[in-house]
Parts: structure tokens; C-alpha cells; sequence
């Protein structure tokens, strides 16, 4: 089940979550990073090479891959899907991955199973930047005419999709789900060769919010759903006469992060600079990370069944994940001190002030749709008022926000979910100082600081670097530098859980990449007494 609709069916014109999560099991790229092991692997490619000067990549099909339909998939489709996302500015978040790597590429097909990618400068991220092959025959009458956007659009019978994976969409009725059927030609098999998958028909279900979607899973009305940590108790509770099982997730992607806005632009501070005075100063910045309790949101909003973060990598990218860098723990009670360096006070009346006689006070930007974020700030601004700060949460809608963040600026600080890519070099809308989800200060036409700068030059480093040592020593760096200047603050992440019934089998582990929905093809259904 999914909240809200897809923009699209097509799957180079997917630009929202909805979209990307209803094709997910309907196309694949030439390789794939695998959901457990997050290693990139072989998907419609059996294998790759590279030249020794990285420049020159060979794919090689599967031998005897077809469509959906029963056609033939050879490399003219690859070539036709590479010429048709090359030739469309907007192809989603596809395009955002050969933007952030500047990459430039010729390719051609070498015979029917073969296609040759020569590139003008090394680029590792290669392999899972390709985008999902599409069917040329499909699009004969089509293509030369349309836009992405027009190509297979949200109306649209969906009988005429021909894809590569384990189920091919049949019909969709806004508001109410997805109907999808087995691809009987689908190439993937299980560990015993039996041909995948197991089920023949699946149905994607679509709401308006997901208290709408929880309640419609009990009324028995859904396999499984995502649920929070606070809702845990309560689905534990009731699992038996439910019929279901409650799945924790062992690691994830996922970050929370505690944002400053520095954007000198942004029109709060127009009124009054106080604030960004505050923010742009490390000093106030790590006061804050050392004021705020990590072991009081763990306990008082997730119960327990949360992860701890200090850096903005995830401890599940093992390769990339830098444990020694600067901590901030409200048990070392350094923030009086900080904040005194600062030019800050409290006043007779336990209020803080700056060293201008303004008194320290902001709201704290949160997306209403995530009740546990709206706690957690809520948490924070109490504990802020241990120092004489005043912080008052400003719960908005999950597109208020995301229209404060990117478009109008119009915000102090807020808590920001956000998914690690495996990898987060390829994320450089939000690392880059130029990029649109650099929240504290985007799209800079030069770095502002010398930290951002070394943060830009790091990330064309690990754009063109295949040595996993240099790269992992790239990463220790990036990871060292947001630490230290401490744009964001990195907060505890709440457990990843799916309520399952227990007539699914082969779902008892939650992938670490994409979801429930990356087991789909082993699930079958058998009998629960």
C-alpha cells in the first residue's frame, strides 16, 4: 500500500516516491544494488567489464531475456532507452544522478547482447546511474512524437506495459490501487532455480494518509504495512487475533537530522538577522548537538526501538561508515561553556541572551505527517529550555515544507528525514553548496565557506575515483567535516517496522534497501491456522 498517487508510468519520467515504488517490480537497469547485501550486482546484465583506465565499460546481457509480451530484448533496447533519457532534460531521478556526476558518454551496441559505454573521465557510480531499460517495440508509434511526461502518463491503459520484472501492472483506479499480474517471462530465479515469482497477482492499494492506510489493515483489508515505533506496542498487542507478526528492522538508510537555515536570503531574517547571526556560528551550533538528549528521544519517543546516529553516514555502509568523529552527548555538559564563547548569557530570568540583548528564540520546522518528529521537537525544545532557550514547534504539511525548504526559504530550523543513498556521494543535491537540498544554504553559485568548498572538492573526488581505499578515505573526510562545522545535527532514527500476516510467507526480514516490497517476488501464500 502507498500513500498518495503516481505522477506517472513510465519509468524514466518518475519524479515522486509513489511512482518509483509502483515501478519497482515492473522494470530493471543493467545491474542493481542488492536490498541486503547493498552491493551492486548483475540484473539484466550477467556481468561487466572495465578498462584499466576506467574509460571504456562493456555490458553483456542475459542470455534469452524477453519482455513481458514474449519479445526479445536485445541492445537495441538498450540503446533506445539510453538515446530516449539522453534526449529528455526531465527523466526524473535519473537525471539527477548524471547531473550530480557530470557525466559525459557515447555508447553503442557492439552485437545483440552487447552495449559499449566510452566515457570522457572515470566515473564508478556508472553501473547503478543506468537507467531501466524500456521496450523499443512498445514505443513505435510513440516515442518520436512525445515527451516523457506523455509516455505511458498516470491515464493511461495499462494493458499496453511490456516490462522485465516479476509483475506487469493491468489496471489503475486512482484512489482505490494497482492491479498487477505475474510476468511469465519474468528472468530472475530463486536459490533452487525455480522460476520466480511465486504469486500471480498483486494489488497495490492507494490512500489519502496513512492513518486511513493503518486502519484499513485492520480491517484485515491488506497483507502488510509499514508502521511506527509507536504504534508497535499496541499492533504487538493485537497480533494474534490480527493474524500477523511484527517485523523490527535490524539497520537502515534512513537519517533525522536538526537543520539551522544560513541562507543570508532567506526572508526571516530580513526583519531580524539575530537569528542567522546564531546559526552561522559553530559555536551555537554544537551548543545545540550538546544540549539535545539522544538517549531521552530513544526512550521517550521510540520506546526503545530506535538507532542512534553521529555522523551522516549510516553504521550499515560499513565500507564508508567513520565511527571517530567529534560526538555530542548531553552528558558532557560543555553547552554553557560553548554558548559563553559565543557572546551568550542567560539574564536574572534564566533567559538566554545574545551578546546584542536579543533573546534566544526560534520555532522548530516539522512535517506534520510524521507525529513521532513532531514528539521529537517537541522533546528538543524542552531540553533547549535547560539553557534559557526558547523553541516552539511549528508542525506544517509534508508540502508546506518541502515548499519552505526548496522554494521560499521560509523557515529557522527544522527536523529533516532523509534516506542514504549506498551511495551518498551520488547524493550531491544535498551535500553539494550548489545543490537544491543543500538545506542549510542551497544552490550557492560558490561556496560560501572554505568547509563547503572542501565538501565540493571531495565530492568530484569520489565522482571519479574506482579505488575503494581512497574512496573510503574520501568519505572518513566528508564525514569529519560535517561533524566538525556541524550544519546539521544528526538525530536518533526510529526502527524500520512492517506488520505482516502470517498467511505471507518468506517475509520475516526487512531488506536494507527499498523496502518490504524488494521481497515481493518470494512471497507466496500458505495456510495459518
Amino acid at each position: 500500500a502507498i500513500v498518495g498517487e503516481p505522477s506517472s508510468f513510465n519509468p524514466l519520467a518518475a519524479n515522486n516516491a509513489q511512482t518509483q515504488e509502483l515501478l519497482r517490480v515492473v522494470f530493471d537497469s543493467l545491474a542493481e544494488i542488492n536490498p541486503d547485501s547493498l552491493a551492486i550486482e548483475p540484473a539484466l546484465a550477467e556481468k561487466w567489464t572495465v578498462s584499466k583506465d576506467a574509460l571504456l565499460w562493456q555490458f553483456v546481457l542475459r542470455q534469452g531475456l524477453n519482455w513481458s509480451d514474449g519479445a526479445p530484448l536485445t541492445s537495441k533496447d538498450v540503446l533506445f532507452s539510453l538515446d530516449l533519457f539522453m534526449n529528455n532534460v526531465n527523466s526524473g531521478i535519473w537525471r539527477n544522478y548524471w547531473t550530480a556526476v557530470d557525466l559525459n558518454v557515447s555508447y553503442r551496441a557492439m552485437d545483440d547482447r552487447t552495449v559499449e559505454f566510452r566515457l570522457a573521465h572515470p566515473c564508478p557510480y556508472l553501473p547503478i546511474i543506468l537507467p531501466p531499460i524500456l521496450p523499443q517495440h512498445a514505443f513505435v508509434n510513440t516515442a518520436n512524437n512525445q515527451s516523457l511526461s506523455q509516455i505511458w502518463p498516470a491515464q493511461f491503459d495499462l494493458s499496453m506495459i511490456v516490462g522485465t520484472g516479476p509483475f506487469i501492472p493491468q489496471e489503475y483506479v486512482p484512489g482505490v490501487g494497482v492491479t498487477y499480474t505475474r510476468n511469465p517471462f519474468y528472468w530472475r530465479t530463486d536459490r533452487s532455480l525455480n522460476v520466480l515469482p511465486y504469486g500471480d497477482r498483486w494489488t497495490v492499494r492507494i490512500f489519502s494518509s496513512e492513518s486511513k492506510l493503518l486502519e484499513s489493515f485492520q480491517r484485515n483489508e491488506l497483507d502488510w504495512a509499514a508502521i511506527s515505533t509507536a504504534q508497535r506496542d499496541s499492533f504487538m498487542r493485537n497480533r494474534r487475533a490480527g493474524r500477523y507478526e511484527c517485523i523490527d528492522s535490524k539497520d537502515s538508510l534512513q537519517n533525522t537530522f536538526f537543520v539551522f537555515n544560513q541562507n543570508p536570503g532567506a526572508p526571516p531574517y530580513k526583519a531580524n538577522e539575530a537569528p542567522l547571526t546564531w546559526f552561522r556560528n559553530p559555536a551555537f551550533r554544537k551548543a545545540i548537538a550538546y544540549v539535545i538528549d539522544h538517549s531521552a528521544i530513544i526512550r521517550d519517543i521510540y520506546s526503545g526501538y530506535a538507532a542512534e546516529r553521529q555522523t551522516i553516514i549510516p553504521p550499515v555502509l560499513k565500507d564508508y561508515y567513520y565511527a571517530r568523529v567529534s560526538k555530542y552527548s548531553s552528558i558532557l555538559r560543555k553547552e554553557e561553556d560553548l554558548l559563553e564563547e559565543a557572546g551568550f548569557m542567560p539574564g536574572r530570568d534564566k533567559v538566554l541572551y545574545d551578546n546584542k540583548g536579543n533573546r534566544v528564540e526560534f520555532p522548530i520546522m516539522v512535517t506534520i505527517e510524521r507525529p513521532d518528529l513532531v514528539e521529537m521537537a517537541g522533546l528538543i525544545a524542552r531540553q533547549l529550555q535547560r539553557v534559557g532557550i526558547t523553541a516552539f514547534v511549528k508542525p506544517v504539511s509534508a508540502a508546506a515544507m518541502s515548499a519552505a525548504l526548496q522554494e521560499n526559504y521560509q523557515w529557522q530550523t527544522a527536523i529533516i528525514p532523509v534516506t542514504s543513498h549506498p551511495e551518498p556521494g551520488l547524493q550531491l543535491d544535498l551535500w553539494h553548496s550548489s545543490g537544491s537540498l543543500h538545506y542549510w544554504n542551497p544552490r550557492q553559485t560558490t561556496p560560501l565557506t572554505s568547509w563547503e568548498s572542501s565538501i565540493d572538492q571531495i565530492l568530484a573526488e569520489l565522482s571519479t575515483t574506482s579505488d575503494h581505499r581512497k574512496r573510503a578515505d574520501l568519505y572518513e573526510t566528508l564525514q569529519v567535516i560535517i561533524a566538525e562545522e556541524l550544519p546539521l545535527i544528526p538525530l536518533p532514527v526510529q526502527n524500520e517496522v512492517y506488520a505482516v500476516r502470517s498467511r505471507i510467507k518468506n517475509a520475516d526480514e526487512i531488506p536494507l534497501y527499498g523496502g518490504l516490497a524488494n521481497r515481493l517476488p518470494n512471497f507466496w501464500i500458505g495456510f495459518s491456522p
